[in-house]
């Protein structure tokens, strides 16, 4: 059976789905409407090594992708003129960076944002004993 290479996570109230080419993120507002967002997947990769180069200011950077994308190396590399390395680790999918020089990651990964979400989350509902 061929895959879908679809795949999603959990983001706080809502969830988040991405393929090969698109991403979507649908949240649910407090008034309880779902808001859902849809965008270029290989657009928000070449906007997160911008953001990195920027940030690296002329220091060496290193920037991988996840093994998932690797068809997209090639052009990342060509619009942003930047080498992308394929990275050994599993992170979902966007970017992660480093500046060796500085010992700095730069982690725009969505392993990285759903660990995040994790750490941020609080309960504020559920049995209260009684």
């Amino acid at each position: 059976m061929k895959s879908s290479n679809i795949g999603g996570q959990a983001v706080m109230e809502g969830v988040m789905m991405r393929n090969a080419d698109k991403y979507a993120v649908a949240v649910r507002k407090t008034d309880g409407e779902i808001v859902v967002k849809t965008e270029e997947y290989k657009e928000l990769l070449v906007s997160y090594i911008a953001k990195a180069a920027r940030f690296a200011d002329g220091n060496p950077l290193t920037i991988y992708i996840n093994s998932s994308d690797e068809d997209k190396k090639e052009f990342l590399e060509k619009r942003t003129g930047m080498t992308v390395t394929v990275s050994e680790e599993d992170f979902l999918g966007g970017i992660r960076s480093v500046i060796p020089g500085r010992n700095i990651l730069i982690d725009h990964s969505f392993s990285g944002a759903l660990e995040k979400e994790y750490e941020e989350f609080t309960f504020k509902g559920g049995v209260t004993g009684e």
